[in-house]
């Protein structure tokens, strides 16, 4: 390690700064794989000093080996110390010492940025379809419509096709009211009517008309001038308030109160201006915060999917960053550039936070199994992996660690005979071992075979 980051001491004379630069991040690269590599083993010796089994008047002895006492201030106070300070330094201080260096290249802050840029662009799609849809209405209708003009075309439509009022529309049915309309709407719209206003595929005529008057609101009181804008960067402070008073909710324009009557969602232009006047004291990082919510609700209830912006070196600071620590988080989307900080902490739970539990017992194997098991659901929840084939690799890994924790809990509770009832049967003490073996092989195999295929 010394020697590959020899250049960057040297002069500039002797070494380039291209040359100090690649020795630098060489040096940087080695020194953090070292550290992952030899994290669990050092920080299970550092905390197994502190590791004790009190034998009633003998005292406290290491529960490791016995023959040694435990190391307490009173009695040893040297390698008491000295393991304080091995637990700092490893256990707290990789940790700590990884997430120094991450802050340092601003990943927290690029990652946040890149879900920002995530949320707007979502948004803006969601509102270019919005766009679409109300300038085929526009056509069909004019400018100003009425909603008593809209309902009638609607009754009209349905007489012409001789569809009964009351009767439920599916999809080709709904098609041809609305082309009789002149709503020459494409089918991925329509099934949005009939997922945001119908029920089981089918739409009641109330449904058709709440989203008609929707439309018809929308078009008067639209607010659609940052529609056109490809680069959520370039949004102004004007467009962003645009965009947070937007009313993103699944049924846009009327709601039903609780007497049944329609209430207007969209803001009137009075009430729309004294909205804006109060965002004035927000600056840009609270209004692109409040839209990163807005997108994390939307995409809760279904009604929006949220676009995922990868590393992708689009900034001097990113590049430099990726460069530098790439391999830490360049494996993850960038909201959960932590990753491998959890990484690292169920490494440590799991490799010297277990040695506090009795060694080789039912307690230490269970524990082991409820916090893999944890980790497998929060892969699943938070979806951290920029790669879904690395991801479902991730949890297969996981997976196939729960089951050698189960089977290693069976056998050290004799309980594995019991359950399987034939001690010699294919599920015998001579199958299982080579199951769990070829499990734990299939790890490293599927990754080289899919390299191959």
């Amino acid at each position: 390690v010394a020697a590959l980051y020899l250049p960057k001491l040297l002069s500039h004379s002797i070494a380039s700064k291209a040359v100090q630069r690649d020795c630098y991040e060489t040096f940087w690269h080695a020194i953090f794989f070292f550290l992952f590599m030899t994290y669990p083993a050092a920080a299970f010796a550092a905390l197994k000093v502190f590791a004790c089994k009190y034998l009633g008047t003998d005292g406290h002895w290491l529960r490791s080996d016995l023959s040694y006492e435990c190391p307490l201030p009173s009695n040893d106070p040297f390698t008491f110390l000295w393991g304080l300070l091995a637990t700092a330094l490893v256990p707290i201080g990789i940790p700590a010492f990884i997430f120094w260096k991450m802050r340092a290249h601003d990943i927290p802050q690029l990652g946040h940025e890149k879900s920002v840029q995530g949320a707007i662009s979502s948004l803006l799609l969601k509102l270019q379809r919005l766009k679409l849809k109300l300038k085929i209405f526009k056509d069909a209708f004019g400018d100003n419509p009425s909603r008593a003009k809209v309902i009638w075309r609607m009754k009209e439509s349905m007489r012409r096709n001789r569809i009964n009022p009351k009767a439920k529309l599916d999809l080709d049915e709904l098609s041809e009211v609305f082309y009789v309309m002149g709503l020459d709407f494409d089918e991925s719209e329509l099934v949005r009517v009939l997922n945001y206003h119908g029920e089981g595929g089918t739409i009641e005529s109330r449904g058709v008309r709440n989203a008609l008057r929707e439309l018809c609101c929308r078009l008067k009181f639209q607010q659609t001038e940052v529609v056109g804008t490809e680069n959520p960067l370039s949004l102004t402070l004007e467009q962003l308030k645009i965009l947070v008073l937007e009313p993103w909710e699944r049924k846009i324009g009327y709601r039903q109160s609780k007497h049944g009557s329609d209430v207007k969602d969209v803001l009137s232009g009075a009430a729309y201006n004294r909205e804006v006047d109060r965002l004035a004291r927000y600056n840009r990082l609270d209004l692109e915060d409040m839209l990163l919510a807005k997108a994390q609700d939307l995409q809760r209830t279904g009604d929006l999917t949220l676009q995922e912006i990868r590393w992708n070196g689009a900034s001097e600071r990113e590049r430099r960053a990726i460069d530098h620590l790439g391999f830490l988080f360049q494996t993850y989307v960038p909201r959960c550039w932590w990753f491998e900080l959890f990484e690292l902490f169920r490494k440590l739970v799991l490799a010297a936070g277990l040695v506090f539990i009795y060694d080789s017992s039912p307690s230490q194997v269970a524990v082991g199994f409820f916090v893999t098991f944890l980790c497998i659901v929060i892969a699943l929840y938070v979806k951290p992996f920029a790669d879904p084939v690395l991801g479902s690799l991730y949890v297969y890994a996981l997976g196939v660690q729960m089951v050698t924790l189960l089977y290693g809990l069976l056998l050290i509770t004799n309980r594995f005979d019991d359950l399987t009832g034939e001690p010699n049967g294919w599920l015998g003490p001579m199958h299982v071992p080579s199951l769990i073996v070829g499990i734990n092989a299939s790890i490293f195999a599927i990754p080289i075979l899919k390299l191959m295929i």
